[in-house]
């Protein structure tokens, strides 16, 4: 009876707050991934570097498999300096076998990037914002799981023995494990006010419930964002879904914005001058894609739009390959004639003029693109097959 006391005035005194208070939030990709696609081919996360155990896939990041004494982590490589204030959202699993967790998984924001170390798989005396989600009771109180928050200057120590029950400034006990749909949580800063909520993971639209708040919470600015989780001596696997950050800037007047764009379209007109001087002092010069703005185009893309240049790009790739192949018999008798190349390139022409996209949505219709594809495929392989056959009997007579 106490607990739901405590609940309603808790969320009868923080939802009139942030009614009377408005903020502009954006969508900050730079320090954020979700599922499908979040990694790429070579197996990393853009703007992220995992250690340890950590392993990225099209789904979901495990940070640590299901084996005892496993540590991984993942740091946002970039600094967050596009707001001071910041709402993070993520979901994860947690799953195993028996009623006793695991070590625990950690969320981090700090004043820099973290290394493997021994709490919850990061480095011991950090600088900023810790939230763990405790699910092992090392002192035996039967307060755990948990999910706890902890301020550190960098010359603090993590208690293990006593779960840091006294070094954590708020915490709220939360059994996250083995849900059958993933966990979310999302963690507020504003205006030096923290805010931690979590879904209890039993369906898919499970809504957000209060955790933990506090007031007067004075974190680095730019600082890192950062996941880590351990094992321990326990059997317990654990998944990151997805991670979204956006910032959370109080709303400007309309003179604040009018001078905002005003100095904007001044930078504009700078960074535009000074690549044209430059242009002109160095025409040699060429211009190299770092793999962090080739990571941000690809962001950036739409998925349909994504879809149609890979498909533009091999289908460009099978025409030099046929172009090479139409080389290679280049002086023989029957090669001399161009209607044999003509005739193979017959596939090729076939798909590009079929109308592969929606005329209402200008997205790739999947039915029609597969059938082409395969009518393609099979056209190809039977014209390259009939063409090497011609040619062997032309030259044969030759």
């Amino acid at each position: 009876m106490l607990v739901i006391c405590v609940l309603e005035v808790f969320l009868s005194f923080v939802l009139p707050v942030l009614a009377q208070q408005k903020f502009v939030q954006k969508y900050l990709y730079k320090h954020s991934f979700y599922a499908p696609k979040l990694n790429l081919r070579t197996g990393r996360i853009p703007f992220w570097e995992l250690e340890g155990d950590a392993i990225a896939g099209p789904e979901l990041l495990r940070l640590v498999p299901s084996v005892k004494s496993k540590n991984g982590i993942a740091w946002n490589v970039r600094p967050l300096i596009e707001s001071q204030w910041w709402i993070v959202e993520f979901s994860f699993q947690i799953k195993g076998p028996g009623k006793i967790g695991a070590d625990g998984m950690a969320f981090w924001y700090t004043a820099y990037k973290g290394r493997l170390g021994k709490v919850f798989g990061c480095n011991d005396q950090w600088n900023g914002l810790a939230i763990f989600l405790d699910s092992y009771d090392n002192d035996g109180k039967g307060d755990n799981p948990l999910i706890g928050a902890m301020l550190n200057d960098g010359t603090k120590t993590f208690d293990h023995s006593s779960d840091g029950s006294q070094q954590l400034f708020a915490s709220c006990k939360n059994d996250y494990r083995n849900r059958p749909f993933p966990v979310k949580v999302r963690v507020e800063y504003r205006e030096n006010n923290l805010f931690v909520s979590v879904t209890d993971g039993l369906s898919p639209q499970s809504p957000f419930q209060a955790c933990l708040s506090a007031s007067n919470v004075f974190l680095p600015v730019n600082g890192y964002f950062g996941l880590s989780a351990a094992t321990g001596g326990m059997l317990y696997g654990f998944r990151s879904h997805s991670r979204i950050c956006y910032n959370a800037k109080t709303q400007i007047t309309d003179e604040q914005r009018r001078k905002q764009l005003e100095e904007f379209e001044r930078k504009v007109k700078e960074f535009e001058t000074a690549k044209e001087k430059f242009k002109a002092e160095h025409p040699q010069a060429k211009h190299e894609i770092s793999s962090d703005e080739e990571d941000e185009s690809r962001q950036e893309e739409d998925q349909s739009v994504r879809h149609l240049r890979l498909i533009l790009e091999s289908q460009n790739n099978m025409r030099l390959a046929i172009e090479r192949f139409g080389n290679i018999s280049k002086g023989k008798g029957f090669a001399k004639s161009h209607f044999a190349y003509q005739y193979i390139q017959f596939p090729y022409i076939l798909l590009q003029a079929l109308p592969l996209t929606n005329s209402e949505s200008h997205c790739l219709n999947p039915t029609l693109f597969g059938i082409a594809l395969t009518v393609q495929s099979f056209l190809l392989i039977a014209m390259i097959y009939f063409r090497y056959a011609v040619l062997r009997i032309y030259n044969f007579f030759d």
